[in-house]
């Protein structure tokens, strides 16, 4: 097996596994990498084969890297940034009254986002006729990501679009429809449903990413409309294990590693190399550029050092949920990393 993640080709032998016509070989373990093998075989009288059939032209390629969580969303606090409006908007982010075809409880906790459920308007629990809405999420930066999702909790109930013509329910990303309700019958979830689905093709590399969920109604017949709880936009991130910038943009010896654990639930663990003795400062931000909190300011000795930041700002204020930025910097270097807090 000839294996590569960028630079020169490896080779290992591959051996007997004690299963027959079956051979192994391994490649060593790898952090944040794209991978490239082939394999050749030879046999007694010299004759050659190769996977693929025109290696090393053609290669298989694997990709190692963290699937981390860009946003998270359970409806429990204040849900920062998400947004709603059209015509007859009734979205809400409250515990139910369990109406219609509304759920009695949320998918997890005890709030989730929907159309009515705590009983407004004249359609009491249910969208109501002739309205357009929509219900949409904070922009998320996908640009380090690449394999990008989306998953959420849905108890939907809506009339068949018949073409367009009647009710519908639909999920977009930045634009693009990526679900639409059935035009052929209606859609009545009996009880909470997972979604998932693949954005990779629209959201990976992208710097802003919203994900909106919309309803339309027609002049007669309604149900609960949209029931959403538990989202998640996950992603596969590009960057490597440790990264450090000189002053011209160079890499050089600072090491600023990814946070443990990623997401945090209520506290990460930052880790940092410095090559010599020099004056640091670690800082946590937030989306904005604010500053949350620095946690050292002094001079530190050279190799390894750790520092916990437990969510809170430099008062003592629990932060919300969201995605955050905590930077290196020295008088020579900087490095910054990504880190996602869950409430």
């Amino acid at each position: 097996m000839h294996w590569s993640t960028g630079g020169p080709w490896s080779t290992a032998p591959l051996t007997a596994t004690g299963t027959a016509n079956r051979w192994h070989a391994y490649i060593p373990a790898q952090t944040h990498a794209t991978v490239t093998y082939w394999i050749s075989a030879k046999d007694d009288a010299g004759r050659h084969a190769f996977s693929p059939a025109d290696a090393p032209t053609t290669v298989h390629t694997f990709t190692v890297a963290t699937r981390e969580t860009l946003l998270a969303e359970g409806f429990e606090g204040a849900a920062t940034g998400w947004t709603h409006g059209g015509t007859k908007d009734e979205w809400q982010i409250s515990t139910p009254l369990g109406l219609t075809e509304d759920p009695a409880a949320a998918y997890v906790g005890s709030q989730f986002a929907g159309t009515d459920i705590t009983g407004l308007g004249t359609a009491l629990g249910r969208y109501e006729n002739s309205s357009d809405t929509w219900f949409e999420s904070p922009a998320v930066d996908c640009s380090l990501s690449t394999g990008v999702r989306l998953t959420f909790a849905r108890k939907l109930a809506v009339e068949r679009s018949n073409g367009g013509a009647w009710d519908y329910a639909r999920v977009q990303v930045n634009g693009t429809t990526i679900w639409e309700s059935s035009s052929s019958a209606n859609t009545l979830d009996a009880a909470w449903t997972l979604q998932e689905f693949d954005l990779s093709s629209i959201a990976d590399g992208q710097k802003s990413v919203k994900v909106r969920w919309t309803l339309h109604g027609d002049g007669s017949v309604n149900y609960g409309g949209w029931n959403i709880d538990q989202v998640r936009i996950t992603g596969l991130t590009s960057a490597p294990a440790a990264l450090a910038v000189g002053p011209n943009g160079g890499r050089g010896g600072l090491v600023l590693h990814a946070s443990v654990p990623n997401p945090a639930f209520s506290r990460a663990l930052l880790r940092f190399e410095l090559p010599r003795s020099a004056r640091a400062e670690l800082t946590v931000f937030d989306v904005r550029g604010r500053r949350v909190r620095t946690l050292v300011q002094g001079t530190l000795t050279p190799g390894p050092h750790e520092f916990t930041w437990d969510g809170r700002d430099g008062e003592g204020h629990a932060q919300p949920a969201g995605v955050y930025f905590y930077r290196l910097t020295t008088p020579e270097q900087s490095a910054t990393r990504r880190l996602t807090l869950l409430r």
